[in-house]
């Protein structure tokens, strides 16, 4: 089912990148499923996991994993209890996606869903923000869908070499911006969002894990998870929307 205005708000370029077939055959097994790509896949399931707890565990929740890709959070949320809504702006990545039996799933852009009002309590959106500019867009959108004392998940980037390397941009479908902690509390407050939990995570960049091996890719964050203060490449954020 086709929500929103599915190619209007996004750059024509992510929008085509995302639609491949190669890209979307290939999306898990380069990031995920070689190498150090399966701790990144370990981690990044922690975080959500532990995202996920602090929001409460209630059964028949509403979640939102928009963009779900290729649906490898929906067994997840569907463990948490979750009623799943899983909508992605790429048919393809939804075909991908239908395998993990997700409640609903939807073509739709995530800055106008077409959703209903308040009706989904937490939003899970993942490795997105960084395709964008300018992120109040979906923050105005989440203040729509997700009721009060709902929640919205997502993560980040602080730096990346994927933000000033052409040669990676073009690679990867396109730009990718930095959004710092600042800059994200100061436009989710202007929504109603108020900050529950930052997570940082990964002392290089996800992507260059892929080219480790596994067990070096894991000493790797084992060791980071133990110094203190030390700069990583991008956060978790788990915010609460606090008012209508």
């Amino acid at each position: 089912m086709h929500y929103g205005s599915s190619w209007s708000d996004m750059t024509e370029t992510k929008a085509a990148y995302y639609q491949k077939t190669e890209v979307v055959e290939t999306y898990d097994s380069a990031r995920f499923q070689r190498n150090g790509g399966r701790v990144v896949a370990e981690l990044e399931s922690g975080f959500l996991s532990s995202l996920l707890l602090q929001t409460g565990v209630r059964p028949g929740r509403r979640a939102l994993d928009c963009p779900c890709g290729t649906g490898r959070f929906i067994p997840l949320l569907l463990e948490k209890g979750f009623q799943v809504i899983a909508a992605d702006i790429s048919e393809p990545m939804l075909d991908k996606a239908r395998e993990y039996g997700a409640g609903q799933y939807f073509c739709l852009d995530a800055r106008k869903t077409g959703l209903p009002p308040a009706t989904i309590d937490v939003w899970v959106m993942s490795r997105f923000l960084f395709h964008f500019e300018d992120i109040a867009p979906f923050f105005d959108e989440a203040a729509r869908i997700i009721r009060e004392q709902g929640y919205l998940i997502f993560d980040a980037y602080h730096w990346t070499p994927r933000s000033w390397v052409r040669r990676l941009q073009a690679r990867w479908g396109g730009p990718v911006y930095i959004h710092g902690s600042k800059k994200i509390r100061a436009v989710a407050g202007r929504y109603g969002f108020e900050l529950i939990r930052e997570l940082p995570a990964f002392l290089l960049p996800p992507y260059v894990y892929a080219w480790m091996p596994y067990r070096l890719a894991g000493m790797i964050e084992w060791i980071a998870g133990r110094i203190p203060f030390v700069p990583k490449v991008k956060s978790y954020y788990l915010f609460r929307r606090n008012r209508a």
